[in-house]
């Protein structure tokens, strides 16, 4: 019985296959490959005992990887940027001059050849998904940085910090006017009070109501302001009507 086409039948250079697209970067085409030699005024690398052209099964294409091994100078992963012969290869990357060792051929992420449209997107400039959530990993945070953020939005109205500024205990230190109305508050990372996390100020109206509140949370020095944002408030007899919030970005 035939068994039909497979991707050995087929021109591998205009055709992605369902091997190359399930690649994670780390998928062999061949191992084991005996390097003869590389120039780095070529960059070319030199093989034996493959057929990198003809051979269907051990086929290599631009854009595929190299893995050398075990040469004289030159081990490290680069990238097939041209297939010159059966038994050379020019790679995108500088390489140095050696001699000796082995490679292997790997497909680079099957991601790598799936397009992707960055028009309108914020963080992504990609044209490929792989790269396209490369930028997203890079541009997103996670849950353990998220909880450290310097940001006025964490510590406004609570003035308090959570977990992830030190080890702790933190340390809370208040002044007053007149041993009664509280002026300032500020949190520390630790009882020695070396370094700020965020503050509280407060300025009063002669009937003892605030004008103005002041946030400010440190950049992690723990001493210079990343950030500050200072309400002026007005009443109506000595009910708060409004308020005006200026925020500053140190």
């Amino acid at each position: 019985m035939s068994r039909g086409i497979s991707r050995y039948d087929i021109n591998d250079l205009e055709i992605v296959d369902a091997v190359e697209l399930a690649s994670d970067g780390t998928t062999a085409i061949a191992t084991g490959v005996t390097v003869v030699s590389t120039t780095s005024s070529t960059k070319r690398v030199v093989v034996s005992g493959i057929y990198l052209i003809e051979d269907p099964s051990t086929r290599v294409e631009p854009k595929d990887k190299i893995v050398l091994t075990g040469t004289t100078g030159a081990d490290g992963t680069y990238t097939v940027d041209s297939v010159v012969s059966d038994v050379v290869v020019v790679v995108v990357e500088a390489i140095a001059d050696s001699t000796g060792g082995t490679a292997e051929f790997r497909h680079p992420p099957g991601a790598l050849r799936t397009g992707f449209d960055p028009t309108g997107k914020i963080n992504i400039a990609a044209h490929n998904v792989q790269d396209a959530i490369g930028e997203l990993d890079t541009a997103a945070i996670n849950d353990a940085q998220h909880r450290v953020l310097r940001h006025l939005i964490h510590f406004v109205e609570t003035n308090s910090p959570g977990d992830g500024f030190g080890v702790g205990p933190y340390y809370c230190e208040t002044n007053y006017q007149a041993n009664v109305f509280p002026i300032d508050e500020t949190w520390y990372e630790t009882s020695a009070k070396l370094k700020r996390i965020c503050r509280w100020e407060g300025t009063y109206n002669i009937n003892k109501t605030f004008a103005t509140e002041k946030w400010i949370v440190y950049k992690s020095d723990g001493v210079n302001p990343a950030a500050d944002a200072t309400d002026t408030i007005s009443y109506v007899g000595v009910i708060e009507s409004n308020r005006t919030r200026t925020l500053v970005v140190h």
